[in-house]
């Protein structure tokens, strides 16, 4: 697919144009002008209103302004990265300077809106295979998304990142009057090497690494001029602040060493804080992915949610707990202390399920917003995207082993007023579901990918078949007419039956119960209803109900069963009168029509 080669987005491709000789020449002039080495060759593509602000006068002399003050600013207050902390809403991705939101008209600036472009940004980073690179990567590793973070970037960073080209000159924090790398002293290598160890370290959170262990990676990384012990401990703490701990731990026996001057209060606290530095690193030392989601069967056990805590967090808060049996509330609030520990790598099952769970009873954000806040489920975001990764697997497939299964499709129109206060834009459709005796449950994994709307549709779809009637043999039928019934119906009698059953038993049971009083044979179990794919018709349609049809058809081919499909009375009729026209050999025939009983 075509991009735009300024902004390099595929979006809005109704507004690409094709570019000729004077338009590359034109945009070729104003990178000249601007100094980021765009180039344009005929036959490129571009949007009009970024080629128009790109090449326009006013446009590149504000940034030429901009370029200039930036420049002084890092000559003559270098910006060291170990005293900022990086906000994806206000600094740019890829150099990491401050960048203005794109909400106040920078047209320098831009927010990431595409859910592909954190990966085209990882295969830049695999092609540039340098420092910048492992500096761009780690931000990546440090949000889950990049669009819902609001993260803003520079396009002349973007450009030159993608084209494997340097930082461009007013956006580098290093003053262009540098040392070349090739004649940095020991002060200068020492500083990359421990950037270096830094990136390492944010790759390896999840781990439990020694003071040691990280002076030999670094050593390893500036050749041989590291930092001492007690001096790296100190640059990591300026670097990261909170979001390190560094414990001690003496003769790498405890983490923590009673005091011989310590009053009851103040040894009470560091037996506290001790603790706490316990259960923390025990918690980042839980093996976890957010590759895939948490399975039904792990949410609905009691025991696999305790088993989901550290061993310490478990014995902490099972000597809080007073209850005789806390063994719910312990799962729910360790893993929510959990989730606010590592609020990035993991996805904690309870919490993800009361999410869903709210969000489908009562279909509120703010409901399910509020409860995260207070740290009890997971974000909205999460839960939508949950529900597409999993409508998405889904597609049209029926859950589970169905092969020892009675199934029974069930199709009527479906109405939504999208607009309830006028009661406009009013959705009729074809609903379409399958009945499962006895029920089965979805046992396949939900992977944790963004799925488009579009692409939800496209795996979930169903092909609408034109429906041409080729003869009416309706008309032909005849009707016999219908004999006396001589045989007594053993039903006849089974509403007098379950009225005077009621001295011989009591509770009397009601109609459903009754008849399960009455019949013979085992019970197969529990019923499962699995909903299948809209179509975007009206039900009446002839075309909706023979695409219907066709689709059940092709579901029980699929599935090796008896095609049985329901319908209400003016469905029905229209259903058989399509089968019976159908010629001989066409799969419709062997399906099996049902009027539905409430008609």
């Amino acid at each position: 697919m075509e991009k735009c080669i300024v902004c390099l987005k595929d979006d809005h491709p109704t507004t690409l144009i094709k570019l000729r000789q004077k338009g590359c020449l034109g945009i070729i002039k104003a990178s000249q002008e601007r100094g980021d080495c765009l180039s344009a060759l005929e036959g490129n593509f571009v949007h009009q209103l970024c080629r128009k602000t790109y090449t326009n006068p006013n446009d590149i002399k504000k940034y030429k302004k901009e370029k200039l003050v930036l420049r002084e600013i890092h000559t003559n207050t270098p910006k060291l990265r170990s005293k900022s902390h990086f906000d994806f809403k206000h600094h740019c991705l890829f150099c990491g300077n401050e960048a203005t939101d794109s909400k106040k008209k920078d047209k320098n600036v831009f927010q990431v809106r595409t859910d592909d472009f954190e990966s085209r940004i990882q295969d830049a980073c695999d092609l540039r295979n340098d420092d910048w690179a492992a500096e761009v990567r780690g931000r990546l590793e440090s949000v889950s998304d990049l669009h819902a973070a609001d993260a803003v970037y520079h396009q002349a960073c973007s450009v030159n990142f993608r084209t494997c080209k340097n930082t461009p000159v007013f956006r580098s924090p290093i003053s262009p009057d540098a040392k070349p790398e090739n004649k940095r002293g020991r002060p200068a290598l020492q500083e990359d090497g421990f950037y270096k160890t830094v990136d390492f370290l944010k790759h390896h959170d999840d781990e439990q690494i020694s003071i040691s262990d990280l002076v030999e990676k670094m050593d390893e990384m500036c050749d041989g001029n590291a930092y001492s012990q007690m001096y790296l401990k100190k640059r990591l703490k300026q670097h990261f602040g909170d979001e390190i701990i560094i414990t001690d731990i003496p003769g790498r026996k405890d983490y923590y060493q009673r005091p011989s001057n310590l009053n009851p209060d103040d040894e009470k606290r560091a037996l506290i804080r001790a603790a706490a530095k316990l259960i923390k690193s025990d918690i980042r030392s839980v093996d976890t992915t957010k590759s895939i989601y948490p399975t039904p069967a792990n949410i609905a056990s009691v025991d696999n949610n305790l088993s989901y805590l550290p061993e310490s967090l478990l014995l902490f808060l099972s000597n809080i707990f007073s209850e005789i049996d806390p063994s719910v509330k312990i799962a729910s609030i360790g893993q929510a202390v959990m989730q606010a520990s590592r609020p990035r790598a993991l996805i904690t099952p309870l919490q993800l399920g009361l999410g869903v769970q709210v969000h489908h009873n009562f279909a509120s954000r703010f409901l399910v917003s509020t409860l995260n806040s207070l740290g009890f489920c997971s974000s909205y975001y999460e839960v939508q995207k949950f529900e597409s990764s999993a409508a998405a697997v889904q597609g049209v497939d029926l859950p589970g082993d169905i092969s020892n299964s009675f199934v029974q499709f069930v199709a009527d129109n479906v109405d939504h007023n999208t607009r309830t206060i006028d009661g406009l834009n009013t959705f009729h459709g074809m609903g379409i579901i399958a009945g499962i005796t006895p029920g089965t449950k979805r046992t396949q994994p939900i992977p944790r990918i963004a799925f488009s709307t579009d692409e939800i549709k496209a795996l979930a779809k169903i092909e609408i078949k034109y429906y041409k009637p080729q003869s009416d043999r309706m008309a032909e039928l005849s009707y016999a007419e219908l004999k006396n019934l001589n045989t007594l119906d053993k039903t006849f009698r089974l509403d007098l039956l379950s009225v005077i059953i009621w001295p011989l038993k009591y509770p009397i049971p009601m109609w459903s119960g009754f008849m399960q009083m009455v019949q013979t044979g085992d019970y197969p179990g529990k019923s499962s209803v699995s909903f299948l794919p809209m179509i975007d018709l009206n039900a009446s349609d002839m075309t909706c109900i023979y695409s219907t049809l066709n689709f059940v058809a092709n579901q029980a081919k699929r599935y090796d069963i008896t095609a049985i499909l329901t319908f209400d009375q003016p469905l029905y009729w229209k259903a058989l009168s399509i089968v019976e026209n159908e010629n001989p050999g066409s799969t419709l025939k062997s399906m099996v029509l049902r009027l539905d009983h409430s008609t």
